[in-house]
């Protein structure tokens, strides 16, 4: 094992973990994790979820995670899903992800807890805003 691989862990596809995960390197998740996760660097896959809360400086979702996220620098692409609180120092959410919690900015300027409506009501512009009611409305359709 290379420097660069030390105190990496990652769970491919197929792989189902339990326990508490606590990595002081990068954790790539393609998997199952139930348990917490706690990493300096979380990544987790489109294929992955993690059924617990997941803690990291840098956090990239694309798969779910069932629990809070917490994590300085967060990216939410659009295959995520977040079944819990998230609060985050700065973040990136692409268009299609779900947060199903609060949002909670951290850090010296934090201005608190918001939720997921309130939040595009104050930052999308109306065009996202008419895609998201109609979606919700083909959604209730269903």
């Amino acid at each position: 094992m290379n420097a660069a691989e030390n105190n990496n862990l990652i769970v491919g596809e197929g792989v189902k973990l339990s326990g508490e995960v606590d990595t002081p390197g990068l954790v790539r998740v393609h998997g199952t994790i139930e348990g917490n996760v706690v990493g300096d660097e979380v990544r987790v896959g489109a294929t992955g979820r993690v059924k617990g809360s997941l803690t990291g400086r840098s956090v990239d979702i694309e798969g779910e995670v069932s629990e809070k996220v917490v994590a300085k620098t967060l990216a939410l692409r659009a295959t995520a899903v977040v079944h819990g609180d998230v609060e985050y120092e700065t973040i990136e959410i692409e268009a299609g992800a779900r947060i199903d919690g609060n949002l909670h900015r951290s850090g010296p300027d934090a201005s608190g807890y918001i939720n997921a409506e309130q939040l595009i009501e104050r930052l999308a512009p109306e065009s996202v805003k008419d895609d998201m009611a109609q979606a919700q409305d083909d959604e209730d359709e269903r």
